[in-house]
């Protein structure tokens, strides 16, 4: 009889033996029955299919049965210690792709913290590091790399000797917050959230950046107000650009300063247009005791407050208004309707390509060009 996948059929002995050898065509036979014609002639091949299990062994001869029981008995000793040697194979593996990957998570978040390179832009794990959540980063390294490398998550797996094994080489703590974190994603999605706001401020500084380069002091100005406006949202305070977000805005002042110097006397309306925005913008985010406000201040009403024409009223006016005390004055970074709708939305998705190397090209060049505005503002604060 020959029997594959679909159907049985009968065949001839001359086949049988052509084929059930191997290497011919791509048949071969996969088990075979071997009668013993004695037995055959001494008992009808109907009462031999009514034998027990027991009474059929027993009619093998007791060396071939021997041989039988050994053979089987190394066949399954080497299937358990290959599974054996595979699954210690694996779990080594595991283990350092995970160490390996930790130390990696761990090295980037000490250049992020230099600021030699923000890993924590664009990698998940180097920001939880950073923002002082390492253990929830080990965690979810630990769950991300079992499912890799075993095939299954581990918190269907905790009955397994892959899982004791694992739990002996990296730790139960950690094991057991990998298995919650697996379950229960909260604490991970809070986190991922956290890193959107943290993407969303990087990309309005480096817009604020470009616009500085561009001399566009005003939108560099507004970006800058709705990078602190979003910097209240950051939860963990390892996470803030706080100073390097104020101390681009003293470079913008300062650089607002110098341009209504330069062109008052021929362009008096866009003096005043900018003049009004340098204050304001002191005021609302530096504040008017700021040392820095204080020396512009002082500055436009030493060069502009003693003439007699529109922009030295529209500094007495501005300046009037600055000292009249806080009572009128807008709370620090309130929005405006305007700018509420213009505000740029918390990102969604991964964001902009190469958005770390964008950062490190333009502070790197804000740095160079403004060379001169950095030492003074320097100064300024001695």
């Amino acid at each position: 009889m020959r029997f594959n996948d679909q159907r049985t059929s009968e065949v001839s002995e001359d086949e049988v033996i052509r084929e059930s050898v191997g290497g011919h065509a791509n048949s071969s036979a996969y088990f075979l029955i071997y009668m013993d014609p004695q037995l055959l002639a001494t008992d009808a091949p109907e009462n031999l299919l009514k034998l027990t299990a027991e009474e059929a062994t027993s009619l093998i001869p007791t060396q071939l049965m021997t041989q039988i029981e050994e053979s089987n008995k190394t066949f399954l000793t080497a299937v358990e210690n290959f599974e054996k040697n595979d699954s210690e194979t694996k779990i080594r593996k595991y283990v350092e792709d995970y160490q390996a990957k930790v130390d990696e998570v761990n090295k980037k978040a000490q250049e992020s913290a230099s600021k030699t390179n923000d890993y924590r832009l664009k990698e998940f794990w180097v920001f939880l590091v950073a923002v002082g959540l390492r253990d929830i980063m080990m965690a979810d390294a630990v769950r991300q790399h079992y499912s890799v490398h075993f095939e299954k998550g581990i918190h269907m797996d905790i009955d397994s000797l892959t899982y004791r094994d694992v739990v002996n080489r990296i730790g139960q703590e950690v094991v057991d917050s990998a298995v919650a974190l697996a379950v229960d994603s909260i604490r991970i999605d809070l986190a991922r959230e956290q890193l959107r706001i943290f993407q969303t401020i990087g990309i309005m500084f480096c817009d604020a950046m470009e616009a500085l380069v561009q001399k566009d002091y005003a939108k560099a100005t507004q970006k800058l107000i709705y990078c602190l406006v979003r910097e209240k949202e950051l939860q963990y305070p390892d996470a803030s650009r706080r100073e390097d977000i104020l101390s681009l805005v003293r470079m913008c002042l300062l650089r607002l300063s110098q341009m209504i110097s330069e062109i008052y006397q021929e362009n008096s309306q866009k003096a005043i247009y900018l003049l009004q925005l340098l204050l304001s913008t002191a005021n609302r985010i530096l504040g008017s005791a700021d040392t820095l406000v204080k020396s512009i201040r002082k500055q436009a009403m030493s060069t502009y407050g003693v003439m007699n024409d529109q922009l030295g009223q529209a500094v007495t006016a501005i300046t009037l208004f600055f000292d009249c005390g806080p009572q009128i004055l807008l709370p620090p970074l309130h929005l405006t309707e305007t700018e509420q709708k213009d505000m740029p939305p918390i990102i969604k998705d991964v964001p902009e390509k190469g958005l770390m190397e964008r950062l490190n090209t333009l502070t790197q060049r804000v740095k160079e060009e403004n060379k001169d505005q950095i030492l003074e503002i320097e100064d300024i604060y001695k």
